[in-house]
């Protein structure tokens, strides 16, 4: 199944748009690419959204975002774990998930709890 990704960039020029398809054909197992108004809808087979958003924010518009992501079968799954794995490593899973009580602000760790 492929896997179809909108990305919401604001493709102003010809050079802009023009850099942007070039990105997103150097994509491992992209298929295609078109525009959609102020999105650049991208389908391909097991196209890394996050890499691909990464590339374009570089080269293109800082301000480039995944929009909406319909990954391959099984994909979603891989995303929660990563997900789950980044936010463990840097110690934030807990307040993601709500384990983490809020403190009040008077108390010392309220600084850390916001970030």
């Amino acid at each position: 199944m492929p896997t179809k990704v909108v990305i919401s960039i604001a493709l102003n020029d010809e050079k802009s748009r023009s850099k942007a398809y070039e990105i997103s054909v150097s994509m491992p197992g992209f298929k295609s690419v078109r525009p959609n108004g102020n999105h650049l809808v991208v389908v391909g087979e097991g196209i890394d959204a996050t890499d691909l958003v990464k590339k374009l924010r570089d080269k293109v518009n800082d301000a480039a975002d995944i929009f909406s992501w319909c990954g391959e079968r099984g994909s979603n799954r891989r995303w929660s774990r990563s997900v789950r794995l980044a936010l463990s490593a840097k110690n934030k899973l807990q307040l993601v998930d709500g384990r983490a009580p809020k403190p009040s602000e008077s108390d010392s760790s309220y600084n850390a709890w916001r970030k």
